[in-house]
């Protein structure tokens, strides 16, 4: 898969929705591939992107934000 980098952390998400009483269901799906040493907790871009986040989201209220 990576064959030129070593060294990755692989995080997979998937959500899932009510289901409707006709068997249809919303879901989202997302794969982040970073690469990190090993040993690492989390990899440098991780890190700075997830921070992003949280400073984006900030003063949006109370819930979920995906910024």
């Amino acid at each position: 898969m990576f064959s030129s980098i070593p060294d990755w952390h692989c995080i997979e998400v998937e959500v899932f929705g009510p289901q409707f009483e006709n068997g249809n269901q919303f879901t989202v799906k997302t794969v982040r591939e970073n690469p990190a040493p090993k040993g690492a907790v989390t990899g440098s871009a991780t890190f700075m992107s997830f921070l992003a986040s949280i400073t984006k989201a900030q003063g949006k209220g109370c819930g979920i934000h995906l910024c």
